[in-house]
């Protein structure tokens, strides 16, 4: 009878003897980016400065759990194209490849768009911006604010500002000599004395002038309003390419100027007016007159509603929290900027009138008491007066420089995804250079700038166009307008602005 011998349990079948296996959040990152670039229009970013800081795209942020993965992904994306309906594609070809090749579920995705890369296709395949019923309501695109001008109550607030720092360094450091830190002159308590002691002098007159001028231009600053620079072209109240002025000058004068016999055009351009000038040493008068003619319906007929608007003012109230921020930053200014030209004017005035023997002024100096001015840096409550003063300079003088100099750049949008549930961030920066870069495949654009702003509480996709003077308004604005309807359906309808403003180059003289 044969005994059968005891086996061996293999290693293969006990699952305690078989190791683990470690999967690095590296090789997870490899994994998500090789599966998301797969995905047509995700493109690969590297090399150059990228490459030496580490930030090539796509790249993927990993957090792993003992059952499940998380992955924050950023990606260069062909501009342009749907961004919701990529998103899905990524999020779907990424969960596919890791629960393949790892057998961990796609717990959680977040999608960044950190970057755009100009399609010579109008849109890359298999992620076209959808058209119809279901996406009208979304193809509308949102009006931007006018452009206009910084507020004069912004630049004379700046200067204040630095005004009250410097006030605090000079306080600080009567404070440390009151408090006997370091031996120096105080400059503070050697001005009371002086001014305790001050009689009229010649030199005071002109000193005074140049206060009430001061005032005069403070208090004009605060009540200015801002000045529009740009007119718009098309609907003026949901435009979306806005000219200059200059701009529509330039128009009528180039317009004007390949007339048979002109041998120059010149334009000048008021709020009711367009007057074309144009010099010739011959030719038709006819035509002469049909040139000017020309030149000055260049304008009515490319720029329909240039006229009309120049000079006008948005009065469409807005309630968006933002907007509300910018307005009460103005106020600030406006009413800083208001109480300090009031009082320069007031001090200047007094001054003048002082000199000018004014009964009453007179009797107020004369009621003076000198002596009680003279003590004051040496009553026990002097430190405190100057602890006071510096604090309130330091915050006031900060406050109103990171109110008007903050930055106001916009960062990103989010959207999402109902079907698979991702978010996608989309950084506005790179959306405005893909618009920017379609926008300069048109014909007769020369170059452009882009950048992505929050204008008085909107965010905005600001370019800058600067085009040949003879280009074709009506056809730009009817293809910077279709431009901007299919970035608002590629951000999903998120509330994002498309600001064009189109400056045309000087026109060349005649030879």
């Amino acid at each position: 009878m044969a005994v059968a011998e005891p086996t061996t349990p293999n290693a293969a079948d006990d699952p305690g003897l078989r190791g683990s296996l470690v999967i690095k959040d590296r090789a997870m990152a490899k994994i998500a980016t090789a599966a998301a670039v797969n995905v047509p229009g995700v493109v690969r970013q590297s090399g150059g400065l990228t490459r030496l800081t580490g930030r090539d795209l796509p790249r993927a942020d990993i957090s792993m759990g003992s059952d499940a993965v998380a992955i924050n992904l950023f990606l260069a994306v062909s501009w342009p194209c749907s961004v919701t309906e990529l998103t899905g594609r990524v999020r779907a070809e990424v969960g596919r490849s890791v629960e393949s090749l790892t057998g961990l579920p796609l717990h959680d995705m977040n999608v960044m768009i950190a970057a755009t890369e100009g399609s010579d296709e109008s849109c890359v395949s298999g992620v076209e911006i959808a058209e119809g019923p279901a996406q009208e309501a979304l193809s509308d695109p949102i009006p931007p604010r006018v452009p206009s001008a910084n507020p004069a109550a912004a630049v004379s607030a700046v200067v204040i500002a630095c005004g009250l720092l410097a006030l605090a360094f000079v306080v600080s450091r009567e404070w440390f000599i009151n408090r006997g830190t370091f031996d120096s002159a105080p400059w503070i308590r050697n001005s009371v004395e002086w001014t305790s002691r001050l009689h009229w002098q010649p030199w005071l007159l002109p000193v005074a002038i140049a206060a009430v001028v001061a005032g005069v231009v403070l208090i004009m600053s605060a009540l200015k309003r801002r000045a529009k620079t740009h007119v718009p072209l098309g609907n003026p109240s949901a435009s979306t390419v806005w000219m200059r002025p200059t701009d529509i000058a330039r128009l009528c004068s180039s317009h004007a100027a390949v007339v048979p016999g002109v041998d120059s055009a010149h334009t000048s351009v008021d709020r009711k007016h367009i007057k074309v000038h144009i010099e010739s040493t011959g030719g038709d008068r006819t035509e002469l007159a049909a040139g000017r003619r020309r030149g000055s319906s260049a304008s009515s007929r490319d720029t329909p509603a240039a006229t009309a608007a120049f000079g006008s003012r948005e009065r469409n109230a807005s309630t968006t929290k933002g907007r509300l921020v910018n307005r009460w930053i103005s106020a600030v200014d406006r009413t800083i900027v208001l109480i300090v030209g009031i009082a320069l004017l007031a001090a200047g005035a007094y001054a003048i009138a002082w000199d000018a023997g004014a009964s009453l002024i007179r009797t107020w100096v004369s009621r003076l008491d000198r002596e009680v001015l003279f003590g004051l840096p040496e009553e026990p409550w002097w430190h405190w007066v100057l602890s006071g003063t510096f604090i309130l300079c330091v915050f006031a003088g900060f406050g109103l420089l990171y109110l008007n100099l903050r930055r106001r750049r916009t960062s990103a949008v989010t959207l999402r995804h109902n079907e698979s549930g991702t978010d996608v961030s989309v950084d506005l920066g790179p959306v405005a250079d893909g618009v920017a870069a379609e926008l300069a495949q048109l014909s007769g654009v020369r170059s452009t700038r882009s950048k992505a702003t929050i204008d008085r509480g909107l965010p905005t996709l600001s370019i800058v166009v600067t085009a040949d003077p003879a280009i074709d308004v009506v056809g730009f604005t009817t293809s910077a307008e279709h431009i901007a309807r299919a970035t608002r359906r590629s951000l999903d309808g998120s509330p994002v602005a498309v600001q064009v403003l189109l400056h045309l180059d000087r026109v060349e003289a005649s030879k």
